[in-house]
């Protein structure tokens, strides 16, 4: 679906894993800011970077799987959902207003990362199996809100030097730190949900195993 005097351009691949491959790469290269490429069902190579303001979307959780991870670099407004990352996560960077929902990230250094990103939103996506789970770092006003991390080696949620940043009703289990705070002036972190070893850490204090500990 093409709409030329709009901004919406939508561009439909291959689901054949080869085809998909080269095609994938592509498309990328000559997409322009305010298209989207729509993945069908099907398994596709990843390491590739999203051009600026280049929108990904899938067919769903388990049904569209990126091998190797995908970063989005900049621009504004992007729209990353409904796929599956397997081996390496979904890193976002020097971007605005970008929005990453209804994603899975596994078996990853890192499930999803923000840096220097500015009202970015991650919404209803899953980080497991990782060595950290999710990671804002830099930036400003963003949202983490019904995520899911379980399993990471190392921690759960951690925010560093990105004020004003929101998390709202995520579930944070089966994590050596449940959530790390640095430099974070301004964060709101209210309704969530924390089971691990340590539940918390704050810049330059020892990590509490209940939240009580600060109190």
């Amino acid at each position: 679906m093409n709409r030329l005097l709009g901004l919406v351009v939508a561009i439909t691949l291959s689901s054949n894993a080869v085809a998909g491959e080269t095609d994938l790469k592509i498309r990328l290269a000559s997409a322009k800011p305010g298209q989207t490429i729509t993945l069908p069902a099907g398994e596709f190579r990843g390491g590739v970077t999203l051009p600026a303001g280049v929108s990904l979307k899938g067919a769903g959780l388990g049904q569209t799987i990126i091998e190797g991870g995908l970063t989005v670099q900049g621009g504004s407004g992007a729209q990353v959902s409904d796929l599956t990352l397997r081996g390496a996560g979904l890193a976002v960077g020097d971007a605005a207003a970008v929005t990453v929902a209804r994603m899975r990230a596994t078996g990853g250094a890192s499930g999803f990362t923000f840096r220097n990103v500015t009202k970015g939103r991650l919404e209803n996506c899953i980080s497991d199996h990782n060595n950290f789970g999710i990671a804002i770092n830099g930036g400003a006003d963003c949202v983490v809100v019904n995520c899911t991390v379980a399993s990471c080696a190392e921690i759960g949620l951690s925010v560093a030097a990105s004020p004003n940043l929101v998390a709202f009703n995520n579930c944070v289990v089966n994590s050596t730190i449940c959530l790390n705070l640095d430099k974070a002036d301004g964060v709101r972190v209210d309704h969530n949900l924390y089971f691990g070893t340590y539940v918390a850490q704050v810049r330059e204090q020892t990590p509490k195993r209940i939240l009580s500990g600060w109190q």
